[in-house]
């Protein structure tokens, strides 16, 4: 059973009093207690990635979100999606670490796939990833912050691997080499650099470079002068 928080309690929290990490959450499988949203986000990644059974998020539960009925697809997808930043919902695919200490590699092919630099480096790849298979580096924030100029050619093209891009020079690469790349569903190398919310870091369901247009506002030059 998940312990519903108070009526005061919840109207500190909207005015950003009360976190949800200091908040203690139940585990809607097992039953697990006093977890905090990153503990009970491990947990289910550790011990029920792949449960089907319909269960209530104590997250939405707890706040009093309205509709916090019963899910009708993964937890764990739901608590990525809706309860988290791009950081805090991702683990090393192969070793499990959480939270990434240096720098993270993501595949842009696979669905979800995130590598820590000791596992990258070491080359333990899960046997969904194949070694050939595009991977973004992603540095922490502060690493970005620090430098001087900041860093404009670090996008790498999710369809042939290709590195050190700009942004403007990831549109131009794919514009002239992956216009026609129809059913190849990929990441946004730039929505991984940016931290996006979770959910949209995702596999694309348009092709990328329709999606740097009308995602990224990256038009270029020629269908910048056809729509004008």
């Amino acid at each position: 059973m998940q312990s519903v928080i108070s009526r005061d309690d919840f109207f500190k929290s909207t005015q950003s009093a009360v976190t949800v990490d200091e908040v203690r959450l139940c585990c809607p499988f097992c039953g697990e207690r006093e977890l905090n949203l990153a503990a009970l986000l491990q947990h289910n990644q550790q011990n029920h990635a792949e449960e089907g059974e319909s269960v209530r998020c104590p997250v939405c539960v707890t706040y009093n979100v309205p509709g916090n009925s019963l899910l009708d697809g993964l937890f764990l997808e739901h608590l990525r999606n809706e309860h988290c930043e791009l950081d805090e919902g991702i683990f090393c695919t192969t070793c499990q670490k959480k939270p990434f200490a240096g720098n993270r590699y993501a595949c842009l092919v696979c669905h979800n796939y995130d590598l820590c630099e000791e596992c990258h480096t070491g080359k333990r790849f899960s046997k969904h990833h194949l070694p050939y298979h595009p991977m973004q580096q992603i540095m922490p924030k502060e690493a970005y912050a620090v430098q001087n100029p900041p860093p404009e050619r670090i996008y790498r093209c999710p369809y042939c691997g290709d590195g050190e891009l700009s942004a403007s020079g990831l549109r131009d690469h794919c514009q002239e080499l992956h216009q026609n790349c129809p059913g190849i569903r990929v990441r946004c190398s730039i929505c991984g650099v940016c931290r996006v919310p979770y959910k949209n870091f995702t596999l694309l369901k348009c092709s990328l470079l329709d999606h740097l247009r009308d995602y990224h506002g990256l038009k270029g030059t020629e269908v910048a002068q056809n729509s004008g």
